[in-house]
């Protein structure tokens, strides 16, 4: 049977670690993806907060230097500059401070400055770098401390390799008119004053939102794309063992089809309005339909009248009943039975089950048959017995009176007839122990050919008085078990019986073939053939068509086939003539 055979992938029960293993990965994926979003949005915040703080320096540094050409650049005139510029919603403080803390310049409205900052902290902020920046403080007094070396007094521009040649020559002109030897100079800022650094605090708290709702938003994100692969991941192993499902079902479709298809009974499969839905090939040949063509129709109107009734018959489920089917030469038994196809709201439909009884009720008449043989036999052999011992004295005193008369005389012909009828009753009574005795068979190794040109060799006289023509059609043979002396009596029983059934001219054909594990022979003759009823009848013993048969020697023929475990067949035509197939196991 070819069909496809189940897919190798696995269902989803063996796996059942498959999917936590896959749903941890992908929320340690989403993880780390938040971590990485939110390390970058501190970057991003920081990075802001220094831009902001560098661009605010370098406006103070302008702003100085505006202040110093107007030789406003005091430290009184630099706190109120610095202290407009805390009014900004997210600066806390300004101040102005050296390497060593002291502070020049404190814009401090809240006091935040004093309370986070002590003079050795401002010191590790000026000494290490430049420009830098920290965190600083909890809750609410949590910023953002920016720190920048302060030079008013030095442009930006005038490091720049680009500046314009006349222009660095009218600062450098100014510079040497200037007293401290630059054009903007104040009393902070000469060149013998340390080096100044400006300390931003920055509002964190916009940006801490911000992040925070970002953040927010970054989880919720990540919580809906890993509920979408956790439903992604489920629903494609559910299609998977959905997949995987149908395919079982699909092979199990198949080999139940073909399991149906294959049934020794047949089948037939209706819906619940009497149409028909299925029917396989033992129900076709039973019924002799082409059940195939009529799928969908109503059934009832081409089946036989017992048929129909039961499959209109109401009830869940009918007992098998034996029912006789019309055939081309006869009538076929067969068991039908109906059972419905039921779920929780009814009746889905009807399965009617035909089995064909003709070989059970073969296999019961045989029985039937050898009981009454083994009765019978066991009869006989008692009669024989009892018959045979009288027949004897009768004999031995019909040949003393046969002496007494001479031989034209009526009582010698009297004595003479009743001879003949006792030898007679003794050839029926041998006939009678024959089949009463047990079939003790003695099989060997050897060549059926010899053994049937044999018999045909003894048989030839008698076809030679009745002008027969005998035809043989006999191809080599190999070794069987046969008893060559049973077998021998089998074949001039039959080939004596066919002698005896034709007319002068006839022909009497022996053929002899293997077929598959069996020797097949054929006797066949050209005679009067039997009717219908006398084939069923031959082999029982005392039956004969003949005036002068015993009605013994086919039911010997056919027990000498049997013991050998072959097979003996009848076919006969009436005014045509009769064929013996006999079947030996190789």
């Amino acid at each position: 049977m070819s069909h496809q055979t189940v897919s190798s992938t696995l269902p989803i029960s063996g796996s059942r670690w498959l999917i936590p293993a896959l749903i941890l990965i992908f929320a340690l994926s989403i993880l780390s993806m938040v971590l990485a979003f939110h390390q970058r949005t501190q970057r991003d915040m920081v990075h802001i907060l220094q831009e902001k703080g560098h661009l605010l320096a370098r406006s103070l540094e302008a702003g100085t230097r505006t202040g110093m050409m107007g030789r406003l650049g005091e430290a009184t005139q630099l706190k109120t500059l610095f202290e407009e510029t805390t009014a900004l919603p997210d600066i806390f403080y300004i101040l102005l401070t050296d390497s060593s803390g002291q502070v020049y310049i404190n814009a401090d409205p809240d006091g935040l400055a004093r309370r986070s900052l002590s003079q050795s902290i401002l010191q590790k902020l000026t000494q290490n770098d430049k420009v830098g920046w920290t965190i600083s403080g909890k809750g609410e007094n949590r910023h953002f401390i920016f720190h920048q070396t302060f030079t008013p007094v030095v442009r930006p521009m005038e490091k720049h390799s680009m500046m314009h040649p006349m222009k660095r020559q009218a600062i450098a002109r100014k510079a040497a008119e200037s007293p401290c030897g630059s054009p903007f100079c104040g009393d902070l800022f000469q060149p013998s004053s340390p080096q100044k650094t400006l300390v931003v605090g920055m509002d964190v708290q916009a940006l801490d939102t911000a992040r925070s709702k970002d953040i927010q938003h970054t989880f919720i994100l990540a919580g809906v794309l890993l509920l979408l692969a956790v439903f992604g991941i489920i629903a494609l192993f559910r299609a998977e063992a959905l997949r995987y499902s149908r395919l079982r079902l699909k092979d199990t479709q198949a080999m139940s089809m073909e399991i149906i298809r294959s049934f020794p009974a047949g089948l037939l499969v209706l819906d619940a309005h009497g149409r028909l839905r299925f029917a396989n090939k033992t129900a076709e040949a039973l019924l002799q339909k082409p059940l195939q063509k009529l799928i969908g129709q109503d059934i009832a109107p081409h089946l036989p009248d017992a048929l129909s009734h039961l499959i209109q018959n109401t009830e869940s489920r009918i007992p098998e009943s034996e029912i006789l089917l019309p055939a081309k030469t006869s009538t076929i038994p067969i068991s039908a039975g109906i059972s419905a196809i039921k779920n929780e709201n009814g009746i889905l439909g009807k399965v009617l089950v035909l089995r064909d009884l003709s070989e059970i009720r073969r296999l019961e008449e045989e029985v039937r048959r050898k009981e009454k043989l083994a009765a019978v036999g066991q009869l006989a052999a008692g009669v024989a017995h009892e018959i045979r011992n009288p027949l004897s004295s009768i004999k031995g005193f019909a040949t003393h009176f046969r002496q007494l008369f001479p031989s034209e005389s009526p009582h010698h012909e009297a004595a003479d007839i009743l001879i003949r009828e006792v030898n007679r009753m003794d050839r029926v009574i041998g006939e009678l122990l024959e089949f009463a005795r047990p079939s003790d068979i003695q099989p060997v190794k050897t060549f059926p050919l010899p053994l049937i040109q044999h018999a045909l060799r003894l048989i030839a006289p008698d076809a030679e008085i009745k002008k027969i023509k005998i035809s043989e059609n006999l191809t080599p043979l190999p070794e069987i078990r046969l008893d060559p002396d049973r077998f021998t009596q089998v074949m001039l029983n039959l080939c004596l019986n066919a002698i005896q059934a034709m007319d002068e001219g006839g022909t009497l054909g022996i053929r002899a073939r293997t077929e598959a594990s069996f020797l097949i022979l054929d006797i066949e003759d050209t005679g009067k053939g039997m009717a219908e009823e006398d084939i069923s009848k031959i082999f029982d013993p005392f039956y004969t068509t003949k005036s002068k048969g015993t009605g013994l020697g086919l039911a010997v023929v056919e027990k000498i086939i049997t013991a050998h475990g072959g097979k003996i067949r009848v076919d006969s035509i009436l005014a045509k003539g009769t064929r013996f197939s006999l079947s030996f196991p190789l």
